[in-house]
């Protein structure tokens, strides 16, 4: 996401093959808006330092949430009946990562496990803070949005959750890197389909653990 320019002088340029045109515009404030220099300054470092973590935050919220249904999908699919039979030790070895997974989860959501079973639109059975990214997402978009330098509380928000932030994404990535890695190692050893890991960003594509058997059947070719 893109934020609003600055007032001034711009230029539109489109080319297409060897036809190049440009159309020039000039873009302004409200002119009942007092908007000094000093304070739309402020404003723009505060959204530059805060979008890359904002970004980060988006990015961990997609992953756990990939993560926890590629996972819970597997383990539900164990269950059916005439499903292949799983061993023990990986049976274990994914229960006890989805009970890691949904502690994570709380900094980006209501775990599914907590979710009220009464309706679609049932409450939680617990409260839980506001997810970090839902946060995050607010104090950017509150901030973009007026025409004013960020307040103090926007300013500490923006502090808190840059400290916040980081390692939650990081206990994300180290579910995904380590622990989902261990698990589909165990999975393919025991020739069984590994479960999916998350992609990387948000809306990309997938990816594959170390030790894909695909990798080793193009060896072979």
């Amino acid at each position: 996401q893109g934020f609003r320019d600055d007032p001034g002088d711009y230029t539109v340029k489109i080319k297409h093959g060897s036809t190049e045109i440009s159309k020039t515009f000039k873009v302004i404030d409200d002119p009942r808006i007092v908007f000094s220099a000093e304070d739309r300054a402020k404003k723009k470092a505060a959204l530059i330092k805060f979008q890359p973590v904002v970004t980060q935050a988006q990015t961990a919220q997609s992953q756990i949430v990939s993560l926890r249904t590629n996972l819970n999908n597997a383990i539900e699919a164990w269950k059916r009946p005439g499903a292949p039979r799983v061993p023990e030790n990986i049976r274990k070895a994914a229960e006890d990562l989805l009970i890691k997974v949904d502690t994570a989860y709380v900094n980006w959501g209501t775990p599914p496990s907590l979710v009220s079973n009464i309706s679609q639109a049932g409450p939680p059975v617990v409260e839980l803070p506001t997810p970090l990214n839902q946060r995050a997402g607010q104090v950017l978009g509150a901030i973009e949005s007026a025409s004013t330098a960020p307040t103090e509380w926007e300013l500490a928000q923006v502090e808190i959750l840059s400290g916040k932030i980081p390692p939650a994404a990081e206990e994300v990535k180290n579910l995904i890197n380590v622990d989902l890695t261990k698990l589909n190692n165990m999975m393919l050893e025991a020739k069984i389909p590994y479960i999916q890991p998350p992609s990387a960003t948000p809306g990309g594509g997938t990816g594959r653990p170390p030790g894909d058997p695909d990798d080793e059947h193009e060896e072979k070719k």
